[in-house]
This record gives C-alpha cells, sequence and structure tokens, in this order.
C-alpha cells in the first residue's frame, strides 16, 4: 500500500483529497492542527499537527516512518489568508500566512 502525507486535511479540499487517494489504494496521514471529528480507519489516519511547529513536524513524519517503509506522496494543502485591504492586515496577520503558507510548506519539503 502507498502511504500520501495531506497537509490541511480536515477543510473541505482536504476531506476529498483524501477521499480520492484512499479510493485509488492509498494509505493517508492527515496533518491538520484540529482534527476533532476526523475518522480513523485503517486508510486514514489523523495526526494533530501544526505544520509551523518543526518539533511537530518532525514528530509526526517520525511516526508516519514507523508504520511505513516510504513517504510516496506528500499533498501540502494547508494554507490562510486574510480577505482584508491590505492595509487593515496586521502585520501579525501577516506574519502568520507566511508562516503557514511559506515556512510550513517548506518544512514538510
Amino acid at each position: 500500500m502507498k502511504t500520501a502525507v495531506l497537509s490541511g486535511a480536515c477543510g473541505g479540499l482536504g476531506r476529498a483529497l483524501t477521499r480520492a487517494l484512499v479510493d485509488r489504494g492509498f494509505r493517508v496521514y492527515l496533518l491538520d492542527i484540529d482534527i476533532s471529528g476526523v475518522e480513523q480507519t485503517d486508510q486514514q489516519i489523523p495526526l494533530q499537527c501544526d505544520i509551523t511547529d518543526k518539533v511537530a513536524l518532525d514528530a509526526a513524519a517520525g511516526r508516519i516512518l514507523a508504520d511505513s517503509p516510504a513517504i510516496d506522496l506528500v499533498i501540502y494543502n494547508a494554507g490562510i489568508t486574510q480577505i482584508l485591504p491590505f492595509e487593515k492586515v496586521s502585520e501579525e496577520s501577516h506574519r502568520r500566512v507566511f508562516e503557514i503558507n511559506y515556512f510550513g510548506a517548506a518544512q514538510m519539503a
């Protein structure tokens, strides 16, 4: 069985991607900061993980590699945005968007 890792797994697109991967025979590790309400099965394993936290991401990778000999596919689906005029978005919000959308992806790679 092939192994996939999917971040941002608990949103609408994440759920659709999970179904598609499971239908294609993948075991999917679902990484998200909030995994409440996510069903665990033999083919979908939710792992609570803040992808901006390198220690948490390393722990998730260790768990996945303890269960599987290799990771065949990684999908970076996590992401956030701020829908406001640029000048109304705080520096803290800009930094959080960048942490998740850029550094999170870089750390998963």
